[in-house]
């Protein structure tokens, strides 16, 4: 997934996860002590503790595994803000997270409108031939299928 292919809550949780980053590396959310926000550096994120102490404090303050934050920071150290973009909402499965449901709840009418009714067994029980859809034929607005004999070739 691209940066410019995200969603908008997509870009702002990995712009969020990257202020957690920063603050665990540099004290400071911004990442840097130039342009601090209102009460930073936070006591548990200072500078003075090592990285370790403060990745420690990060993963407890989010409820997550010090070994998560650890692979946010060497991913943020590689890539940047868009190495932490979570890809996990891309996988098969998840293709759409993201929409409308009234527009996913419309598609699946459509789709349903189009999918047969009735299904044509695979094969019959001696004759070695198989039943395959036909054309379908619109009767008063819903599709049927028959169902023909083919001979199996081999």
């Amino acid at each position: 997934m691209l940066w410019a292919d995200a969603t908008d809550s997509a870009k702002a949780r990995t712009m969020e996860r990257a202020d957690h980053v920063r603050e665990v590396l540099t004290g400071y959310k911004s990442g840097t002590a130039q342009i601090p926000r209102e009460g930073e550096p936070r006591l548990e994120y200072h500078p003075q503790h090592s990285l370790r102490q403060r990745t420690a404090a990060k993963a407890a303050e989010l409820g997550k595994g010090e070994r998560t934050v650890r692979r946010w920071v060497a991913q943020y150290r590689e890539s940047g803000e868009a190495g932490l973009m979570d890809y996990r909402s891309s996988q098969a499965g998840n293709a759409l997270t993201g929409f409308d449901p009234r527009w996913i709840a419309t598609a699946q009418t459509v789709l349903d409108e189009q999918t047969p009714k009735r299904r044509c067994p695979r094969r019959s029980s001696s004759t070695g031939s198989t039943r395959a859809p036909s054309a379908s034929t619109a009767r008063g607005g819903e599709a049927s299928v028959a169902c023909e004999r083919v001979q199996r070739v081999g």
